[in-house]
């Protein structure tokens, strides 16, 4: 890919790096989005996940509560039968089946209550990584892409969550009642998420690079810099273990995914 000549301002991104106007537009675009200030993304990936298992808490709360207190002759007040005819209708729909060939070949959640909760949570990830403006600075000298910093975080706040739940005995259980055959479904579905928000963090380097200084300098780039270097194996090997984790592939080369 040819180099392109993209100008900021009458500074050219590739060529005029060491200028001193460029400098101060550096500083200036620092200030409008520092990297530090970015940080509250990865903080509201967890509170989203702490606040989903508090209630999850609650409600095995409520049961434990309602199971020890019940007696099968006595007459329950208007407000609890409200709350057992809600219960019934989420049941109702929560509990019901996905078709199977969703759940064999993409490794889709059994119950349509996951599928919806998965899906809820996908649309807050996406919301929360994609809304918020600017994506990118206007010269890669200026600093990391927005859009890459947020993703990278978000998906690093994700892996408490992916590696607690990867346990048959993990706290998650303990305090929700929920199974482990249960929460592996979930435990997936975060690796998939870790997985696409680690390519959104990649993406926007290599076309910025690509757009201000052609294919030879990010190849040159990418080579001598420790820190792309080490991510590249590491976004492979990801993959790699949300692929092979499918149901397909567990059932005919568990050996591959295992190792």
């Amino acid at each position: 890919m040819m180099k392109r000549n993209v100008e900021y301002k009458g500074l050219d991104c590739a060529a005029d790096t060491m200028d001193p106007i460029y400098m101060q537009y550096k500083m200036l675009s620092q200030q409008q989005i520092p990297w530090a200030s970015q940080t509250k993304y990865a903080k509201y990936t967890v509170y989203f996940g702490v606040v989903i298992i508090f209630i999850a808490l609650l409600k095995h709360l409520y049961y434990c509560v309602r199971d020890k207190t019940f007696k099968p002759k006595s007459n329950t007040n208007t407000a609890v039968s409200l709350v057992d005819v809600l219960i019934s209708y989420c049941r109702f729909v929560g509990y019901k089946q996905t078709p199977m060939q969703l759940q064999y070949f993409c490794s889709f959640p059994k119950s349509v209550g996951a599928a919806l909760f998965m899906s809820l949570s996908t649309l807050y990830l996406a919301c929360y990584c994609f809304v918020p403006h600017y994506w990118y600075r206007p010269c890669i000298g200026f600093g990391s892409p927005p859009l890459a910093i947020r993703a990278g975080l978000m998906a690093t706040a994700l892996m408490p969550f992916i590696y607690i739940l990867s346990g048959k005995s993990n706290i998650i259980t303990l305090l929700t009642g929920i199974s482990y055959e249960k929460l592996n479904t979930y435990h997936q579905y975060f690796g998939v998420a870790a997985f696409v928000l680690s390519i959104v963090h990649t993406v926007p380097f290599i076309y910025q690079f690509l757009q201000e200084s052609g294919a030879a300098y990010m190849h040159d780039r990418f080579m001598s810099k420790q820190i792309y270097i080490s991510a590249i194996p590491s976004l492979i090997l990801l993959g790699l273990l949300c692929t092979l984790s499918k149901a397909w592939f567990r059932k005919h080369c568990y050996e591959a995914f295992l190792h």
